[in-house]
């Protein structure tokens, strides 16, 4: 898992690249660039959608992806008499909802 960190210069690595075979350039035809690292902590989309489908009025969703307390005011409301469970399949469908600790997804 990678840190959490506000500074985008230490979410960089350098990497060295290669130009296309097929392309003509004038050397060098190797170059560094700085590439942002992206990093995960094994939540995938799918599995937190299906569980909102299923499990989302009892808020398993979200103590999957980590917001316990919003997990909790679900179980207690009953995913919001429904609306909250609705809207929270929509969030989570289109990506709006993430992992608590500002990872990606593992797209299955």
């Amino acid at each position: 898992m990678y840190p959490k960190s506000s500074n985008r210069e230490e979410r960089q690595i350098q990497v060295n690249c290669e130009v296309n075979p097929e392309v003509i350039c004038k050397p060098p035809r190797i170059f560094s660039r700085k590439l942002t690292c992206s990093f995960t902590t094994g939540k995938s989309w799918s599995t937190a959608l299906i569980l909102s489908i299923t499990l989302g009025g009892f808020g398993a969703d979200r103590f999957y992806l980590g917001y316990w307390r919003e997990g909790l005011g679900k179980l207690f409301s009953f995913g919001g008499l429904g609306v909250w469970t609705i809207v929270d399949i929509i969030f989570i469908s289109v990506g709006y909802v993430s992992p608590a600790d500002n990872s990606l997804y593992i797209l299955t």
